[in-house]
């Protein structure tokens, strides 16, 4: 049997696996959002879209979008995210569009479990407070 292991040690150091090997990994980017729920503050035009997500970046990052529909006119926007991310401030919605609302930083990374996020959104017209805006989360 030591003669067995002898001839393994050696033939690895003869074949180059000796102490300057280095084993490569690739490792996939993981993106999604895990929950969410979207609530009416009774008595006022806000709604609040809460959401617990979960994230693993490259080098470029991730995005998170939310997606307005075609009532989201004048939409006073807030969002508060755990987690690696800067984000982006003083956004009002307008119709139909698709708004960069934060950025996760490059190799980020969340905890197993996730990190909560909220977006307080203020509607100038109370009547439209029951459109649901969508949001949306890449990560390369």
């Amino acid at each position: 049997m030591r003669i067995l292991l002898a001839f393994a040690i050696l033939s690895g150091a003869a074949f180059g696996q000796g102490q300057n090997t280095t084993l490569m990994l690739a490792i996939r980017p993981q993106c999604g959002i895990v929950e969410s729920s979207y609530t009416h503050v009774p008595e006022t035009a806000e709604t609040l879209l809460r959401f617990r997500y979960v994230a693993r970046t490259g080098t470029q990052g991730g995005q998170f979008h939310l997606i307005m529909g075609l009532e989201a006119s004048g939409v006073q926007i807030t969002a508060n995210i755990d987690g690696p991310v800067k984000i982006l401030d003083g956004l009002t919605g307008n119709p139909n569009t698709n708004m960069l609302l934060a950025e996760i930083n490059p190799n980020g990374r969340t905890q197993k479990s996730g990190h909560a996020g909220e977006i307080r959104l203020v509607w100038p017209n109370p009547g439209s407070a029951v459109i649901r805006p969508r949001l949306s989360l890449t990560c390369d």
